[in-house]
């Protein structure tokens, strides 16, 4: 009969052994994060805008525009744009306020027009926040919200169009972390951001987002956030 001292050691052995992989599991362990961001230009009802310029805020990285994004938006626009809206022209241009999305288009129509981009990685498991390095710019002035997980910046767009007195803007950017779970009974949650054009406070029904734009030019606008409720982060 084995002994109760043999048992303890197996014991023993069988723990040492799951803290083992576990450690080996836990340093390969990876988090996929992801980014989608996409924009509309409408008219108001009944109405049809001509020679359509617009400059929106647009995702960083640590400062700098995020390229693949950029790309991500221009397949979308080749996919599904391009045949109704040939001379369409889409870039990343520099301004006073940095780096922005230029949309320049000959007619909007009740259909209006938009893109969205999407862009992921994975990279080895962390806690460090992402958000942080990708933030949407220009994001000035940034305050934090008194009662919602979240914080509320001012940005900046740029508008100009014929044919219409005001020009709507829908505009949201999400970030989101996937991290899978060390073992089959550790929940790991799930991280996420989401930055709304136009809105004071992020909006919690789900409903039109539109924000309507009257004067031509340049124009300050508020940009809502919620998610990653860091004190020190997003600070200009």
């Amino acid at each position: 009969m084995r002994s109760k001292k043999s048992f303890g050691y197996v014991l023993v052995v069988v723990a040492l052994a799951l803290v083992f992989m576990a450690c080996v599991s836990g340093c390969g362990r990876k988090q996929h994060v992801s980014f989608r961001y996409d924009f509309a230009i409408s008219p108001k009802k009944d109405q049809v805008l001509k020679d359509v310029t617009v400059y929106l805020p647009f995702p960083t990285k640590d400062g700098k525009p995020i390229r693949e994004i950029y790309e991500s938006l221009m397949r979308d626009y080749n996919k599904y744009w391009a045949d109704d809206h040939p001379n369409a022209r889409v870039s990343l241009e520099n301004t006073e306020y940095g780096t922005m999305l230029k949309i320049s288009i000959p007619e909007v129509d009740q259909r209006g027009f938009g893109l969205e981009g999407g862009y992921g990685f994975e990279e080895a498991y962390t806690e460090e926040k992402i958000a942080p390095h990708y933030m949407l710019a220009p994001r000035k002035d940034v305050k934090r919200l008194s009662h919602l997980i979240g914080y509320v910046a001012d940005t900046y767009v740029y508008a100009d169009f014929k044919g219409g007195d005001e020009l709507g803007l829908a505009l949201e950017y999400d970030i989101s972390i996937l991290s899978p779970p060390l073992f089959p009974l550790d929940y790991v949650p799930e991280d996420g951001y989401t930055a709304y054009l136009g809105f004071d406070e992020p909006p919690i029904k789900p409903g039109n987002r539109v924000k309507y734009v009257k004067r031509k030019g340049w124009t300050k606008m508020k940009l809502a956030d919620n998610g990653y409720d860091k004190e020190s982060y997003g600070q200009e």
